[in-house]
């Protein structure tokens, strides 16, 4: 889990009528966010009608993780980051 609180809010699958993509964890404005598995930072972004801030990190084995609706992003593009390692802080950015 990319933070030390382990509830999920809203599940991959359908949701409000379409297809919700991933999964909510909850988080507190402020919280650490950390990287789930070793990889390099692709994207550093701010989407203002969706992730709001956000992370997006490849890992080795060709898996993508996205980390949205930060407060603070803290790594740069490609960076190499290790699993556990903090990435951002836990915000309400985006939609």
């Amino acid at each position: 889990m990319p933070t030390k609180n382990r509830k999920v809010n809203s599940k991959f699958g359908r949701r409000w009528g379409r297809q919700h993509e991933g999964i909510d964890v909850k988080v507190y404005i402020g919280d650490t966010i950390y990287s789930a598995f070793d990889g390099k930072v692709r994207m550093v972004k701010f989407n203002r009608k969706g992730y709001g801030y956000y992370v997006v990190i490849r890992h080795t084995n060709g898996l993508e993780t996205l980390y949205g609706h930060l407060s603070k992003q803290l790594v740069k593009e490609d960076q190499i980051v290790r699993a556990g390692e903090p990435i951002g802080l836990g915000g309400n950015t985006g939609r």
